[in-house]
This record gives C-alpha cells, structure tokens and sequence, in this order.
C-alpha cells in the first residue's frame, strides 16, 4: 500500500501523474520475480502475475475518490486543512489520501473520547472528595455550635 503524509504537502497534479505512470519495470518486484524464476517459461508466468498483483494493489490506491473532495472533512483541522490544499490544487482525493484521513480521524476520535473519559473520571473524583470535604467541614462547625 502506498502511504501519503497528509501532515504535509499534498502532491500536485503532476506528481499524481508520475506516481500513476509507476517505477520502471526494472525497479518492480515482478522484474525480479522473472529474474529469479530460473524455470524458462514459468518466469515470465509468474512476472505476469506478480505485475498483476502489483496493479491491483497499487493500482487502487491512487485512482480518484470520486466525490470526496467535497465531504465535510471540519471535524479535525488537520484533515480540513490537507483537504483545503488539495482543493486548492484542483484536484479530486486519491483513495490513498482518503483512507489516511478516515484513518487520521478515528485516532483522533479515540484520543478525544480518551481524554473525555480521563477528565470525567477526574472531575467524579474531585466532586466526592469536595462532598467529603464540605461534610467534614459541617461536622467541625456544628461540633463548635
């Protein structure tokens, strides 16, 4: 799987295209496949379908989402910001990107409900030790009286 860094710059529509048109064939992990198959015949079978592989998986990635440029990406600014330089750029999201937002998002969700979670465990325990101390407090003014 292709990883984008949407902390950073997205790529332009030129860089889209070279990452579309792919490494050299000598650079692939099918070329070595063929390479390394010493079975004449065979080597090009399983380069074949090592390069299809490789197509279906790669592929995918870097096709535009269609559509999701336009979805409300406001619930963090991190992803509202990557999305708002992309627009800029005019260009469509690649699933790629969309996948490390949604991915970049339920972190982020987590880490929320985690620190909500801590701050209401917190406050629960300050309001019993307030209660605890008002009490004692009473209990020291009335013994006075």
């Amino acid at each position: 799987m292709i990883q984008i860094n949407i902390y950073g710059t997205p790529p332009t529509p030129d860089e889209v295209r070279i990452m579309r048109k792919g490494q050299p064939f000598e650079d692939t992990m099918a070329f070595k496949v063929m390479m390394f198959t010493p079975v004449p015949g065979v080597d090009m079978i399983a380069g074949l379908a090592t390069a299809a592989i490789e197509e279906a998986i790669y592929g995918k990635d870097l096709q535009d989402s269609r559509g999701a440029i336009g979805k409300n990406w406001s619930e963090s600014p991190i992803t509202q910001v990557y999305v708002d330089k992309v627009r800029a750029l005019d260009r469509e999201l690649m699933a790629v990107e969309v996948d490390a937002l949604v991915r970049h998002l339920s972190f982020e969700r987590a880490a929320k409900s985690t620190a909500s979670a801590f701050v209401d465990s917190v406050l629960d325990k300050g309001k019993e030790s307030l209660g605890e101390a008002l009490k004692k407090t009473t209990d020291h003014i009335k013994a006075l009286f």
